[in-house]
């Protein structure tokens, strides 16, 4: 990340917005950082052309009372955790009459140069992403977004970094989930998992391998993950955290992980895309997404600088 200054929390309405504020507050209070409040009102569709002057001026005066209702409810929630809160946190907030929220949620977290945005999901089995406006804003967010769910964490909950250990060269993606998975570790007192995924034996050999031992070729895969988690958290100097190395493909291992565990929080990589790549997540994370169930923050590398073409010399 790091996190450090300001964070932006976006809930949809008060019910699931009391343990979202929570959950950023508990954050900011270990930083000394600031907290935004957002809440967007949806509209699904909004024209005036076919309206008398009457309906108009009926129409902005029912929108102003929604809003201010909204806005009520939202510094009632703020002064009820205040209330009780063992530290002093600065809290603003905004309201906002939108039919789209993610690019309220983007327009605000530049103003306020947010480090983290945090953003409420409502439970559901069929799946951690519900709406398009999530994927919208992971894909076109410039810093980490936490998707989190109406459930409280434990005090000292089980974190997740998903990686790649398929090599032990240095990752600027790897290092960024680490560093992030790390930090809110630390924010939380929790306990470390890194996790990464090899592939299917069977599958990767093929089968001209009839006589290879599978079994001892498996456990010289995972051996050698494991040390490459062991490189890869040595490097950035992080301590005590628990390697675990799977068979299997990424996002099965690593949900099942979460599962296991009981995992409260896991921390994913995508690139960061520019241009036409940037309506894409990779395909592991995408998938790791809509099979997580518990909270998911997903964190970007930057990419890599462009180097200007050296001027031609001439003779």
């Amino acid at each position: 990340m790091p996190i450090s200054n300001q964070l932006l929390v976006a809930i949809h309405n008060t019910d699931d917005g009391d343990i979202t504020l929570a959950k950023a507050a508990r954050i900011a209070v270990s930083l000394d950082a600031a907290l935004h409040v957002v809440r967007v009102v949806r509209v699904v569709h909004e024209t005036f052309a076919d309206l008398t002057l009457h309906e108009v001026k009926t129409r902005e005066a029912l929108k102003s009372a929604v809003l201010r209702d909204a806005e009520a409810e939202v510094l009632e929630m703020i002064a009820a955790w205040q209330a009780d809160a063992p530290k002093a946190v600065s809290m603003t907030c905004s309201v906002i009459w939108q039919t789209q929220d993610w690019p309220v949620i983007l327009a605000i977290a530049e103003k306020i140069d947010a480090d983290l945005i945090i953003k409420s999901m409502a439970s559901s089995t069929l799946g951690f992403i519900r709406t398009p406006s999530d994927w919208h804003l992971l894909r076109h967010s410039t810093c980490p977004v936490m998707l989190v769910t109406p459930i409280n964490w434990t005090q000292r909950p089980n974190i997740i970094a998903a990686v790649d250990a398929s090599h032990d060269e240095p990752s600027a993606l790897c290092d960024s989930i680490l560093n992030a998975a790390q930090q809110l570790t630390s924010i939380l007192r929790g306990t470390l998992h890194v996790a990464s995924a090899f592939p299917s034996v069977e599958r990767w050999l093929g089968p001209i391998s009839v006589a290879i031992d599978f079994n001892k070729v498996r456990d010289n895969v995972q051996k050698q993950t494991d040390r490459h988690i062991e490189a890869l958290t040595s490097r950035l100097k992080i301590t005590g955290a628990h390697a675990h190395s799977r068979e299997g493909e990424p996002a099965n291992v690593i949900t099942a992980l979460c599962h296991s565990l009981d995992a409260q929080v896991l921390v994913v990589g995508t690139a960061q895309n520019t241009g036409p790549k940037m309506i894409l997540l990779s395909n592991t994370a995408e998938q790791i997404l809509q099979q997580a169930r518990c909270d998911v923050l997903v964190v970007a590398a930057q990419p890599e600088p462009q180097l200007e073409p050296k001027p031609k010399v001439q003779a």
